[in-house]
This record gives C-alpha cells, structure tokens and sequence, in this order.
C-alpha cells in the first residue's frame, strides 16, 4: 500500500492531489465481497472472517431464515440485496440492522 502524488496548473493554479493506492490482491476481496453472488460460497465465508466481519457472518449463518421471513416484501428484498460495503469501503450498519431483526 502507499500513496500516489500528481501536481497540475490549471487556470494559472497549482492543483496537487494525493490518492490512497491498495494492492490489487485487496481490490480483488473487495470486490469479491461486494458482489452478492457469492455469498453461497465459502470463500465468501472466509474472507468475512478475515476481514474480521462478524456481524455479516452472522447474516449469512441465518441466510434461510432471513429469506424466509423476506418474503413477497420488496422493500426489503432490495436491502437484502444491497451490498454490504460501499464503494468506501464502510460496512452498512442499515442494512445490518434491517435484516437483523429478520431472525
């Protein structure tokens, strides 16, 4: 990991900007995380675990049950199937805590 840095004029102005760079390999779990696809699989299961992310371990332990208990309900088929980080990289503590209380 390290950083990345490009200066620029623009209009007469000094632009600088600095970029936060990950490895590939974490790019690669991310993304793989991020898509729900596989979320049936076990790697799936392993990378949560070393990325040290319980609480959607315990969502993907209950999964049956939670798509039991979703139903016919559209609103919360869409936030079971939102992903449960964002493009920042934040775990999403509202989806966690919708599908929590499905079991």
């Amino acid at each position: 990991m390290g950083f990345t840095f490009w200066s620029t004029e623009y209009n007469g102005r000094n632009i600088s900007h600095y970029q936060y760079c990950f490895p590939n390999f974490v790019l690669e779990k991310f993304q793989f995380l991020s898509d729900g696809a596989n979320r049936t699989r076990p790697e799936y299961l392993a990378q949560l675990t070393e990325w040290h992310l319980y609480s959607e371990i315990e969502l993907i332990n209950n999964n049956t049950t939670i798509i039991q208990n979703i139903g016919n309900n559209r609103a919360l088929t869409r936030i079971y199937n939102k992903n449960s980080l964002d493009g920042k990289g934040n775990y999403s503590w509202d989806r966690y805590n919708e599908l929590r209380q499905l079991f």
